[in-house]
């Protein structure tokens, strides 16, 4: 392991430490969640969604900070961060090169993504990691293009394996009219794709 991946592992560790020594219930998203999940990923972040409760939001934030994680002030000021955080939008924390963007669950989709995570070992740690099918609604809730890239990774690779079924309800139950449109897409572009390896066979 060279040492861009070991100080990753090393934010990771304190992390995941930090919000595990308050008792907090998170899973990961994002490109470790993927790597795990598929083929490795190459990212300088984690990317984490925590339930908040019992302590709420502040605690979260405090469990990072008591940690050494430094809030990226850059665009925000703290008391900015601090509101949009307590509203379920990401925000970063920095260790050295690397960091964490974290979010608290606020929204239906994140509750069942909590729920459905299974746990996998990461950087040697048992932790909850969100499943193929949450991750890709996550994908379409997002359209840069690294999400866009991911999307496809997940079709081509699990597309027989997937729960499309829960995808669909997930997707209509983030009442997100874009993620609905990049959904249908999606799919009408893979069911083309295997009409046509179909027809070759």
């Amino acid at each position: 392991m060279g040492i861009f991946e070991t100080r990753l592992e090393e934010t990771f560790q304190r992390a995941v430490g930090a919000l595990e020594r308050k008792h907090f219930r998170f899973f990961l998203i994002g490109a470790v969640a993927l790597g795990h999940r598929l083929v490795p990923q190459a990212t300088q972040d984690v990317d984490i969604i925590v339930d908040p409760m019992p302590f709420g939001p502040e605690a979260v934030l405090g469990s990072m900070l008591g940690a050494g994680f430094d809030l990226d002030t850059s665009k925000h000021s703290k008391e900015g961060l601090r509101r949009f955080f307590a509203q379920g939008r990401f925000i970063r924390f920095y260790r050295d090169v690397h960091w964490v963007d974290l979010s608290v669950v606020t929204t239906g989709q994140d509750r069942r993504a909590l729920d459905n995570a299974t746990p996998l070992k990461v950087f040697g740690r048992r932790v909850a990691v969100a499943t193929v099918e949450d991750l890709l609604v996550y994908k379409l809730l997002r359209d840069e293009p690294k999400d866009i890239e991911d999307r496809h990774l997940i079709m081509s690779r699990r597309l027989p394996e997937l729960d499309l079924r829960y995808v669909e309800e997930a997707v209509v139950g983030t009442y997100d009219p874009r993620a609905r449109r990049l959904w249908a897409k999606l799919k009408a572009e893979y069911r083309r794709k295997r009409r046509r390896r179909a027809a070759r066979e």
